[in-house]
């Protein structure tokens, strides 16, 4: 999840509002749903595409299955 050029979000909480109110479209396809996400070189939050299962490590996995999981409550 490359962060060049993406908007930053001082908190999870405003980019996972924003996520959700994206991902809630009638026209979003399963492949354009954006998730929030950390970003250590900003020092702030992202939002952008999962990375395909087969690309992340076990700890990424994990990672975006609760977050998934904090998006649907």
């Amino acid at each position: 999840m490359g962060c060049g050029g993406k908007k930053r979000y001082s908190t999870e909480k405003i980019a996972s509002d924003y996520a959700s109110f994206h991902n809630k479209s009638p026209f979003v396809k399963e492949k354009d749903i954006i998730r929030p996400y950390f970003c250590a070189i900003h020092d702030g939050w992202h939002v952008g595409h999962s990375k395909q299962l087969e690309e992340m490590t076990p700890t990424e996995r994990l990672n975006t299955l609760f977050d998934q999981i904090r998006m649907d409550t």
